[in-house]
């Protein structure tokens, strides 16, 4: 019998049968695995496809639809039963209609100041200062599982993001108004764009493909998430910030993701920018390093989907920093 895990808020990853599977709300785009293999959007599992076309939950689709088609029919017929009702408010309206005017001419410099009010309140967008880690590199480092398996090797090659295929793509993302030194507003333009255009895709059966930043950038942001943590990773270097890639694993198996350094900033005036920003109000999730660093959370799946969201529970791993070329075991 086979046994399916699912990457879904709020949803107990599993193990689950297919029949419970077909009774729970799943969408085409969620990730779900079978036993140890590889995560696939649920409309990718042959099993589960007709769930989505004539299946049950098309069915149910269907059925919303006729019913809410008999909504509107009989509300249309009420509305031309009280044809004379809707002719006495048209009158009524139009009698008002000098009143507003009125109100609207009167109250014109209130809105007004209200408005300006309201762009007083956008908080600052905090410019991001960091010094790089600098870790102890020792003459032994070479013998580390990170440095023996070639990871470090390949995602330096990979985060190119010294080639102008990728900053110059990066450069666009950019908005105006949040030109200037490295700042909180760009790494936001920059997540917001990558997360917003990304379209996921599994690597070759049996193969571990991980594509560059400027490849995944040229083919439309398509890709695992080893390719989302690459060339999001690049972008945030190739602006003059600093970031890093974890490859983490837990229960639900492995993920990669990426952290940027944003220094000793302050909280509370990052916290501010990003609330206002998504209009959320939940904890910003960051990572503390030896030296008082901050790294933010640039997670792709994680709720809520901004920076600082909740990190993959992971309970081992590797972090990978890109600009200083080292990597070490995950520990906390």
């Amino acid at each position: 019998m086979k046994f399916y895990y699912i990457l879904k808020a709020e949803t107990s990853p599993g193990p689950y049968s297919l029949t419970e599977l077909s009774k729970m709300q799943i969408d085409p785009s969620d990730l779900i695995k079978i036993g140890n293999g590889s995560w696939m959007p649920a409309s990718d599992h042959p099993e589960m496809s007709d769930w989505f076309t004539n299946g049950t939950m098309a069915q149910g689709f269907r059925n919303e639809q006729n019913i809410n088609h008999k909504k509107s029919s009989s509300s249309s017929t009420v509305k031309k039963n009280r044809t004379w009702l809707i002719i006495l408010l048209i009158l009524l309206s139009i009698t008002m209609i000098c009143a507003t005017i009125f109100i609207i001419k009167t109250s014109e410099n209130e809105v007004s100041n209200k408005i300006i009010s309201t762009e007083e309140l956008a908080p600052e967008n905090p410019e991001i200062k960091f010094d790089v880690a600098n870790h102890n590199k020792k003459l032994l480092d070479f013998l580390k599982p990170c440095n023996l398996t070639g990871d470090l090797k390949v995602l330096i090659d990979r985060c190119d993001y010294f080639n102008p295929a990728t900053r110059n793509t990066i450069l666009q993302i950019i908005h105006s108004e949040n030109g200037g030194p490295f700042n909180l507003g760009q790494i936001c333009d920059i997540y917001d764009h990558i997360r917003s255009k990304w379209k996921y895709v599994n690597d070759p059966v049996k193969s571990e493909y991980v594509a560059s930043a400027s490849e995944t950038l040229n083919n439309g942001l398509i890709g695992d998430c080893d390719d989302y943590a690459v060339v999001l990773a690049s972008a945030i270097l190739s602006i003059g910030g600093d970031s890093r890639i974890s490859y983490a694993f837990g229960d639900n198996g492995g993920h990669a993701f990426t952290e940027v350094n944003i220094g000793n900033s302050d909280m509370t005036t990052i916290e501010n920018y990003i609330k206002w920003r998504y209009k959320d109000d939940s904890r910003i999730n960051y990572k503390l390093d030896a030296i008082g660093n901050k790294w933010l959370n640039l997670d792709w799946f994680s709720e809520p989907k901004r920076p600082g969201g909740i990190y993959f529970n992971y309970s081992s791993g590797q972090r990978f920093f890109l600009s200083e070329k080292y990597c070490e075991e995950i520990t906390d």
